[in-house]
C-alpha cells in the first residue's frame, strides 16, 4: 500500500517534470500561468542542477542537461525507497 503511494508520487510528479519541460519548448516563461505553477514545483530542483552542471552548446543554443539529470535522480530516489519499502522475496 504505501510503496504503490510513493510509486504514484513519483509518477505523478515526473509526469509534471515532462509537461514542464514541454511547455518550455513552446510557452512564453513569463506570460503562461501554467508553465509559471510548474515552475514553483519544479525550479527549486532544476536550479541547483543548471548551476552545477553546464549544458553543451549547440551554435547559438544551450541544451539544458538538468531535466534528464532530475529524471534519472528521481528514478534512483524511487528506486531506493521501493526496495525499502519493498523486501525481496
Amino acid at each position: 500500500m504505501l510503496a504503490r503511494l510513493v510509486h504514484n508520487a513519483f509518477a505523478f510528479y515526473e509526469l509534471g517534470l515532462f509537461a514542464y519541460v514541454v511547455c518550455g519548448w513552446f510557452l512564453h516563461p513569463v506570460a503562461h500561468r501554467l508553465r509559471n505553477r510548474l515552475a514553483r514545483w519544479y525550479e527549486p530542483l532544476l536550479g541547483p542542477i543548471r548551476s552545477h552542471v553546464p549544458g553543451p552548446r549547440l551554435g547559438m543554443a544551450v541544451i539544458d542537461p538538468s531535466p534528464l539529470l532530475l529524471f534519472l535522480g528521481l528514478a534512483v530516489l524511487k528506486g531506493l525507497l521501493l526496495s525499502i519499502l519493498v523486501p525481496p522475496v
